[in-house]
């Protein structure tokens, strides 16, 4: 008995000193999440902005026709002539400004920001993250099932507005052909540990569990 013992044991010491031998598969890409930001709350102001100002634009074309009414039935009063330019330039005003709001509200529906740096919270190292217009990779850590973020967004005045997020899942090895892969599985966050007013996790997967690599997290601040 002992010796049947001592060779499972031999068995698996054997196994697992070849698995530390085995070499990371060349090519596969570094464990990560997708990040997209959303500004809620400004886009909720900003929304709000663009009802006024389409009321506004009602109540200036309205006046507007009244006003033409009258000079073309013969009104030759000369303040209808300057009430005629007044309204003329508040609705051109009242355009660009809607169409800069629309630009605006645009862009955080589409989640673009501007990042300044990204910490991690558990060893304070800055990360090298991948960005893009309205999206952001972010490198998981591989050596424990959690990963923290300070992420930092640069606002309009220019100040850094600090948000953070945990994420905690399951590290996976795979073996294949000699070498390994290693990846996080079921990508959950903590909510005791993050600060976004609220998070979205989408997996892009039929089975709804989320691995790294595919899945997006949709973060609202």
């Amino acid at each position: 008995m002992q010796r049947l013992l001592l060779f499972y044991f031999s068995m698996v010491m054997v196994l697992a000193g070849c698995d530390e031998d085995l070499l990371r598969a060349p090519g596969t890409p570094e464990p990560h999440f997708i990040a997209k930001f959303y500004n809620a709350d400004s886009l909720m102001t900003i929304s709000a902005l663009l009802v006024e100002n389409e009321a506004r634009k009602s109540d200036i074309d309205s006046a507007l026709q009244v006003v033409n009414d009258s000079i073309n039935n013969g009104n030759t009063d000369p303040i209808y002539q300057e009430l005629k330019e007044l309204l003329i330039v508040s609705s051109d005003s009242n355009a660009v400004i809607n169409k800069e709001l629309t630009y605006t509200s645009g862009a955080i529906q589409e989640g673009r920001v501007v990042i300044s740096k990204v910490v991690s919270s558990i060893n304070k190292e800055i990360l090298g993250a991948e960005d893009s217009v309205d999206r952001m990779v972010l490198p998981l850590n591989m050596a424990a099932g959690t990963a923290g973020y300070d992420i930092y967004l640069l606002g309009a005045d220019g100040k850094e507005l600090k948000n953070k997020i945990t994420l905690e899942y399951a590290l996976l090895k795979e073996i294949r052909n000699n070498y390994y892969v290693i990846r996080a599985s079921d990508i959950q966050y903590n909510s005791l540990q993050t600060d976004y007013d609220s998070v979205k996790i989408i997996c892009n997967r039929p089975d709804s569990i989320c691995n790294s690599n595919e899945t997006l997290v949709e973060l609202y601040f």
